[in-house]
């Protein structure tokens, strides 16, 4: 499933449908990749955020730069009463280098740091609690390792795969989630994660948009998907 398509089902999402996407990706995620201790936002000032993305897992960008879903779900005045913002993304990197990361899909603990330590460009980290589950690639684009275990651990140190700006930059060389546009990221989401009530546990869903029908139970007839993938 295609940006568009995604977009346009979205934009009529109300809390109860967000808190369901939620609880049926949870389920059908291997439980490994589903980090125990996130939730569901409930209370006023929440986040939860939602990427999707829109091409195959391992990617570099050589087709479509920044094609990827990212939605901010605000709790505005009660867990019926909600805002969500949409922002163009990438969720993959730029470069085949030995060792580049590719973000898996998941659901991980994110939380409100300092991107690179930067005060200015702060974002949603992934470095806490039980860490991200991700694959490498080496200089050819071939994976190494397609189950890290060694690496979803606690342990200081390990991968953090942040959620920021471009700050200029063409694209992602690491394999984070960086916006398309600066001016989006600093007028909408950086305002919002600065504020937001739960900085220290905001649940990140990663989720593969081609495997969206599968885990909502939306009906895709052939002709759609053929269409889906030939505009991704």
């Amino acid at each position: 499933m295609n940006r568009t398509k995604l977009k346009s089902l979205l934009k009529d999402y109300s809390y109860s449908d967000y808190k369901s996407l939620h609880d049926k990706y949870r389920a059908w995620l291997t439980p490994e990749k589903v980090e125990p201790s996130t939730y569901f936002p409930c209370h006023k000032g929440e986040i939860a955020v939602f990427e999707f993305r829109c091409n195959e897992e391992i990617s570099f960008n050589n087709e479509q730069r920044n094609n990827d879903l990212l939605v901010l779900v605000e709790i505005a005045d009660g867990a019926n009463a909600i805002r969500d913002y949409f922002f163009d993304v990438t969720c993959d990197p730029k470069s085949k280098v030995s060792g580049i990361a590719h973000t898996s899909a998941q659901i991980y603990r994110g939380n409100v740091g300092a991107h690179r330590g930067d005060a200015n460009r702060p974002c949603i980290r992934s470095d806490y609690g039980f860490g991200t589950w991700y694959n490498r690639t080496d200089s050819a684009g071939n994976v190494q390792d397609l189950n890290p275990s060694d690496e979803f651990t606690a342990v200081p140190g390990h991968i953090g795969i942040n959620i920021h700006n471009a700050n200029g930059n063409y694209n992602s060389s690491l394999g984070c989630t960086m916006f398309d546009s600066e001016g989006a990221y600093q007028k909408i989401f950086r305002s919002i994660i600065t504020a937001c009530r739960n900085k220290a546990n905001i649940m990140v869903a990663l989720i593969d948009a081609p495997d969206f029908c599968d885990i909502t139970g939306i009906k895709e007839d052939a002709e759609e998907k053929e269409a889906d993938n030939a505009n991704t």
